[in-house]
Parts: structure tokens; C-alpha cells; sequence
């Protein structure tokens, strides 16, 4: 992969996966923890993003019926058993959006580090991104 223009070792899909999920680990359980972890919540709801679920319930289903999806969450993801769709509602309802500023600010800081967003950059040094506010 080094062959690969502005490449960074540390800036693949793993190690970000990692640093959100050691930034999750920080984050204070609303509620005390059974079967899962609030990790294993936060990671659930970041694969379902990152795989482009548009359904929690499809989410669900396929990560039970799926060997594929299944093998993905433990590899990629690090999560061994997803917790259901209604659990996750109910615990990630809890949070403050605020609580999830660190692992942002710990992911762009990276990227920003590994001079990935230079192309970026437009007016007085702001950069210039299209993002999905769905």
C-alpha cells in the first residue's frame, strides 16, 4: 500500500477503527453494562454507518444470518455478538452527543497529523468537505 500517493501507515480503515474504539472504551456507561459493553454499542453503531445500513433492523438481522457481516464485526469491528436493534436504541438514546466530541476530535487530529486533508484546504485555511447531514 505504500505505493499509494500521501499513504500513511497509521491511517487505514484498522488502526481508525482502533483509535475510535480505545476512545469509546473512555466514554462513561449510562447504563450499567449485562450482556454488552457501551463499546460494543458504539462500535455496533459505527459499523452500521460505515457499512451504509440504511435500516437498524436490516442491521440486525444480517449481522445474525449473515456469516459474512458477522465475521466483519469481529475483525473490523471487534465486536463478537451485536447487541439487537431495540437494545441499541434504548442505550445509545442515553448519551450526550457531547460525549462522542473526543473520539471525533482523536480521529481528526489523526487525519490531520498524517496530512490527508492538505488537498482539502481552501479559504483562509479552512477546508472544504461535503458532508451527508443524514
Amino acid at each position: 500500500m505504500s505505493w499509494i500517493p500521501g499513504f500513511r501507515k497509521h491511517l487505514n480503515v484498522e488502526s481508525m477503527l482502533k483509535l475510535a474504539k480505545a476512545q469509546f472504551d473512555k466514554i462513561k456507561s449510562p447504563v450499567q453494562p449485562r450482556e454488552f459493553t457501551l463499546t460494543d454499542y458504539l462500535m455496533s453503531a459505527l459499523a452500521l454507518f460505515k457499512l451504509k445500513y440504511k435500516s437498524l433492523l436490516k442491521f440486525d438481522r444480517d449481522t445474525r444470518q449473515n456469516d459474512t457481516i458477522r465475521a466483519n464485526m469481529e475483525r473490523l469491528f471487534g465486536v463478537l455478538k451485536v447487541p439487537c436493534d431495540t437494545a441499541m436504541r434504548k442505550v445509545l438514546d442515553l448519551l450526550e452527543p457531547a460525549q462522542l466530541r473526543p473520539v471525533f476530535k482523536a480521529l481528526l487530529a489523526l487525519v490531520q497529523r498524517g496530512k490527508m486533508l492538505e488537498a482539502y484546504r481552501y479559504l483562509d485555511g479552512a477546508y472544504l468537505i461535503s458532508i451527508d447531514g443524514t
